[in-house]
């Protein structure tokens, strides 16, 4: 799968994201986008699933806030071909 389809994929399929919980000493898990009932919330946690380098470029194309923020958050800066990103 390539990097712009994986993106298209994590903000289709993003649907909560792990944060410090305001109501108890831990993590809690908050929805970012609408959930419908029956919801598989973590669809993308597979051992199959190969871990790739994101562009900054690239994620500056995702519209969802949260989903950058949450790639921002959870992966590594590093720069790959000359190019800024995360992976």
């Amino acid at each position: 799968m390539s990097t712009p389809a994986f993106l298209r994929r994590l903000e289709r399929d993003t649907r909560v994201r792990l944060k410090p919980s305001s109501v108890c000493d831990g993590i809690g898990v908050f929805a970012i986008q609408p959930i419908a009932v029956g919801t598989d919330i973590f669809p993308g946690i597979r051992a199959d699933v190969p871990t790739r380098f994101i562009s900054d470029e690239e994620l500056a194309s995702v519209e969802c806030e949260e989903v950058r923020r949450m790639v921002t958050d959870f992966c590594l800066p590093r720069v790959e071909g000359g190019k800024a990103g995360r992976w």
